[in-house]
Protein backbone atom coordinates (compact mmCIF):
# COMPACT_ATOMS: atom_id res chain seq x y z
CA UNK A 1 0.00 0.00 0.00
CA UNK A 2 1.38 3.54 -0.90
CA UNK A 3 0.92 5.95 1.96
CA UNK A 4 0.64 9.86 0.95
CA UNK A 5 2.01 12.18 3.47
CA UNK A 6 0.14 15.23 4.59
CA UNK A 7 1.44 18.62 5.51
CA UNK A 8 -0.75 19.79 8.41
CA UNK A 9 -0.53 23.48 7.50
CA UNK A 10 -0.90 22.74 4.10
CA UNK A 11 -3.77 20.82 4.05
CA UNK A 12 -5.53 23.38 6.52
CA UNK A 13 -4.44 26.31 4.11
CA UNK A 14 -6.18 24.66 1.54
CA UNK A 15 -9.10 23.76 3.19
CA UNK A 16 -9.31 27.05 4.55
CA UNK A 17 -9.05 28.85 1.38
CA UNK A 18 -11.77 26.74 0.17
CA UNK A 19 -14.09 27.53 3.03
CA UNK A 20 -13.25 31.28 3.01
CA UNK A 21 -14.49 31.24 -0.62
CA UNK A 22 -17.27 29.43 -0.25
CA UNK A 23 -18.71 31.64 2.68
CA UNK A 24 -17.72 34.43 0.43
CA UNK A 25 -19.77 33.39 -2.19
CA UNK A 26 -23.12 33.29 -0.12
CA UNK A 27 -26.21 34.77 -1.76
CA UNK A 28 -24.14 35.00 -4.80
CA UNK A 29 -25.19 33.05 -8.65
CA UNK A 30 -21.87 30.73 -8.10
CA UNK A 31 -22.22 29.54 -4.24
CA UNK A 32 -23.25 25.89 -5.29
CA UNK A 33 -19.88 25.99 -7.46
CA UNK A 34 -17.83 27.24 -4.73
CA UNK A 35 -19.94 24.65 -2.08
CA UNK A 36 -18.87 22.03 -4.98
CA UNK A 37 -15.25 22.92 -4.78
CA UNK A 38 -15.34 23.10 -0.82
CA UNK A 39 -16.43 19.55 -0.54
CA UNK A 40 -14.39 18.15 -3.19
CA UNK A 41 -11.71 19.68 -1.14
CA UNK A 42 -12.92 18.03 1.81
CA UNK A 43 -13.30 14.89 0.35
CA UNK A 44 -9.83 15.14 -1.12
CA UNK A 45 -7.98 15.60 1.87
CA UNK A 46 -10.15 13.30 3.74
CA UNK A 47 -9.30 10.76 1.87
CA UNK A 48 -5.23 11.36 1.89
CA UNK A 49 -5.75 10.85 5.77
CA UNK A 50 -8.12 8.31 6.65
CA UNK A 51 -5.24 5.70 7.38
CA UNK A 52 -3.27 8.19 9.30
CA UNK A 53 -3.34 8.56 12.87
CA UNK A 54 -4.39 12.67 12.07
CA UNK A 55 -7.84 12.98 13.43
CA UNK A 56 -7.49 16.25 13.54
CA UNK A 57 -7.22 16.36 9.97
CA UNK A 58 -10.07 14.08 9.22
CA UNK A 59 -12.60 15.93 11.54
CA UNK A 60 -11.81 18.74 9.85
CA UNK A 61 -12.46 17.34 6.36
CA UNK A 62 -16.07 15.80 7.60
CA UNK A 63 -17.42 19.23 9.40
CA UNK A 64 -16.26 21.44 5.98
CA UNK A 65 -18.07 18.20 3.97
CA UNK A 66 -20.88 18.05 6.03
CA UNK A 67 -21.40 21.88 6.07
CA UNK A 68 -21.18 22.17 2.25
CA UNK A 69 -23.71 19.62 1.83
CA UNK A 70 -25.65 21.62 4.31
CA UNK A 71 -25.88 24.51 2.59
CA UNK A 72 -26.45 22.91 -0.38
CA UNK A 73 -29.73 21.17 0.69
CA UNK A 74 -30.74 25.04 2.02
CA UNK A 75 -29.74 26.11 -1.20
CA UNK A 76 -32.05 23.36 -2.96
CA UNK A 77 -34.98 23.43 -0.61
CA UNK A 78 -34.98 28.01 -1.09
CA UNK A 79 -35.11 27.18 -4.85
CA UNK A 80 -37.56 24.30 -4.50
CA UNK A 81 -34.89 21.71 -6.09
CA UNK A 82 -35.18 18.22 -6.03
CA UNK A 83 -31.23 16.37 -4.97
CA UNK A 84 -30.38 13.68 -3.45
CA UNK A 85 -26.34 14.61 -3.59
CA UNK A 86 -23.98 12.84 -0.74
CA UNK A 87 -27.13 11.18 0.67
CA UNK A 88 -27.24 7.43 0.12
CA UNK A 89 -28.83 7.35 -3.30
CA UNK A 90 -30.35 3.95 -3.82
CA UNK A 91 -30.79 2.75 -7.21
Amino acid sequence: MTQICVDMEFARAILGASYTTAKNHLGKNDEMYALGGLEATANLFYIMAVNSKNTELQEMCHRYAEDSLNRYEELCEDQKVASNLGRGLSG
